[in-house]
């Protein structure tokens, strides 16, 4: 129950949504986990898009 609050915050704020299979212990072991996994679900901005 301790990651539902900041997953929700997270994918409000970042416009992404976490598939099942990235809910799982690994992705929220550490900042570094999680921010790697995040960073794989956002599509990158072209330059000059923002």
């Amino acid at each position: 129950m301790g990651v539902v609050q900041p997953l929700a915050a997270l994918e409000d704020h970042s416009y992404v949504d976490f598939p099942d299979e990235a809910l799982n212990e690994e992705t929220f072991a550490t900042v570094g986990s999680l921010w790697s996994t995040v960073a794989a679900l956002v599509e990158p901005v072209e330059s000059g898009e923002a």
